[in-house]
């Protein structure tokens, strides 16, 4: 009977646990305070979620950039085999002027400093055919400046920009016809 009553005490005694927890306002429960608690916390975390996905997305629009300027940028498979061919023979040619100068040089310093007025002028003549393509570039890359391409940019806006033209340009820097310079690429703009 004692275990009885015992039971029947501790009975009403949770009944008035709880009763006194639901009479307390929503505020002053402890049980709904920590509820409250972490609804803010988890408020917070979505916050903060959300703001590195806006990063994320930033990231993504600037890798997307990053790819679009790399996609206008020429490859080396773009560069015709002609061009390619065009350039070794100037350079064989040059080498070959070099050497005539150079030959023309060793003759005029062996046989001293008394050399017939023909060989003189023979000489003079053939420094001169030979060198003045040469010279034509030198003043050329003297009468301008270097430009570094910007997104957006034409040969025409360029040309317009300098007060030149783009056939100036596009000649001074063997840019083939068709062709436009890629972003970050340093070029020569000469001056009209």
């Amino acid at each position: 009977m004692k275990r009885k009553l015992l039971l029947v005490v501790a009975a009403l005694a949770g009944c008035g646990v709880m009763l006194v927890s639901c009479s307390q306002s929503p505020e002053q429960n402890p049980v709904i305070q920590e509820k409250f608690q972490k609804v803010a916390d988890l408020s917070e975390e979505v916050d903060q979620l959300r703001a590195k996905m806006k990063d994320i997305q930033n990231d993504i629009d600037t890798i997307h950039q990053d790819l679009m300027t790399l996609k206008q940028m020429p490859r080396a498979a773009e560069i015709s085999g002609a061009e390619v061919e065009g350039v070794k023979t100037q350079i064989t040619q040059l080498n070959g002027e070099i050497s005539a100068l150079q030959n023309e040089l060793s003759k005029l310093k062996s046989s001293g400093t008394t050399t017939s007025s023909a060989r003189k002028t023979e000489t003079t003549t053939t420094a001169a055919k030979t060198s003045t393509p040469v010279r034509e570039e030198v003043s050329v890359r003297q009468a301008g400046q270097y430009y570094v391409i910007q997104s957006g940019d034409t040969l025409k806006k360029i040309a317009d920009k300098f007060s030149t033209t783009a056939d100036a340009i596009r000649k001074a820097n063997k840019i083939p016809e068709g062709k436009e310079p890629f972003t970050g690429q340093k070029i020569f703009v000469p001056s009209r």
